[in-house]
């Protein structure tokens, strides 16, 4: 009984927390145009402190809330049934991708998929005026 209710307990408030904390990040980096429901969820006190202490405040509870799913996930196999482990890794695949999607990976990915483009039809125009 305690895997069915323990780890779906462990992923969500492992997501949530990883979540509130980027929220928090998230108004700090853009101020007050955040929107109501960030207004609702962070922190006024930690407005006072300097954006790279918050950062890494958030990024510690970040980190450290994903501690017991990667724990639960390294245990020897048998002590997970297949739906709890499953669950635990679409939390971690799910955070991953969250955290990837704040760093920016699909504007830096369109930008190197982009840019070559742009460069080789450059080249090509810049051959037949030369050949004009």
């Amino acid at each position: 009984m305690g895997e069915i209710v323990g780890i779906p307990v462990i992923a969500v408030s492992s997501l949530v927390l990883f979540a509130l904390s980027s929220v928090q990040v998230a108004h700090r980096t853009t101020g007050s145009r955040a929107g109501a429901l960030s207004e609702r969820v962070v922190l006024p006190e930690l407005d006072a402190l300097p954006v790279r202490l918050v950062a890494g405040m958030a990024a510690a509870i970040a980190v450290s809330s994903q501690l017991p799913v990667a724990y639960l996930l390294g245990l020897p196999s048998g002590h997970l049934s297949a739906a709890s482990f499953a669950l635990l890794l679409i939390e971690i695949v799910a955070a991953l991708a969250w955290a990837a999607d704040l760093a920016g990976v699909r504007r830096i990915w369109s930008g190197l998929v982009r840019r070559p483009t742009a460069l080789t039809l450059a080249r090509i125009g810049s051959r037949r005026r030369r050949a004009a």
